[in-house]
């Protein structure tokens, strides 16, 4: 009920984790959506001296600029969260497959963030695209899993 709520360290610490997961998730999405047009502005643009990046590439690092920061904040309550979790007892009693899905979801956000750091390091388009499809794939695979913690008993 409405008379029931209340905002307390738990609403911020969960709402801080969720905006930080829609930056890092869904920003990636709306960037990938985003870079056919920005290739096609740079195809037409007049060239840019050397050594002068391109708009792809001045949309990417400014996604980058945003996006890490969001990143960080979602580790960061993600393992306040864990320590809750464990200070509360819930951790010793939680079911086996709570603590699998757990430590696959840990595996998949830290290969997101290795990804997407390997993407912004790789010199070729294919590799580019390989490392950028993981950091994508494997964060919304995280979240997947983040979702389904609300259907299996703690």
């Amino acid at each position: 009920m409405i008379r029931d709520f209340s905002l307390n360290l738990d609403a911020l610490r969960g709402f801080l984790h969720l905006v930080s997961v829609c930056v890092w998730v869904g920003g990636q999405i709306v960037v990938a959506g985003l870079i056919p047009l920005l290739r096609r502005i740079d195809r037409t643009a007049a060239p840019t001296p050397d050594g002068e990046q391109s708009v792809t590439q001045k949309a990417a690092h400014r996604f980058g600029r945003i996006a890490w920061p969001f990143f960080a904040l979602a580790i960061i309550t993600g393992l306040w969260s864990l320590g809750e979790v464990v200070s509360n007892d819930e951790w010793a009693t939680s079911t086996g497959a709570w603590k699998t899905l757990f430590f696959v979801k840990i595996a998949l956000v830290a290969a997101s963030g290795v990804g997407a750091w390997l993407h912004g390091r790789a010199q070729r388009a294919p590799e580019r695209a390989l490392f950028a499809s993981v950091a994508s794939l494997t964060a919304l695979a995280a979240l997947l899993i983040a979702a389904s913690f609300q259907s299996l008993p703690a």
